[in-house]
């Protein structure tokens, strides 16, 4: 989902993630991510944004491996919930002098 004004912009991201083997315990998590960005400058030329990602505190990944006759699935721990600020500047003028 996401919604955008002509320099805000709001955006928000659910990814839902089961893991079904026979035999195992099945393993499930959803991933939320959320971020929110300003147009700044007269041209637009500068972007500041947060970012939320990991909001429901999941940390968690899935690992598949084949080889040969074995297959090893499970959960993995990752990164943890984290918060990220980014500027970036976009200077717009290829080719004018």
């Amino acid at each position: 989902m996401s919604i955008a004004r002509k320099k805000l912009n709001v955006s928000s991201s659910i990814s839902y993630n089961k893991n079904v083997v026979p035999g195992f315990t099945n393993t499930e998590f959803t991933i939320w991510n959320a971020s929110i960005s300003q147009r700044l400058l007269k041209g637009n030329n500068l972007e500041a944004k947060l970012s939320a990602l990991d909001l429901l505190r999941q940390n968690k990944g899935i690992i598949n491996y084949g080889n040969g006759n074995t297959l090893t699935t499970g959960a993995v721990n990752v990164l943890r919930q984290y918060f990220i600020l980014t500027v970036a500047y976009y200077p717009r003028k290829f080719g004018k002098e």
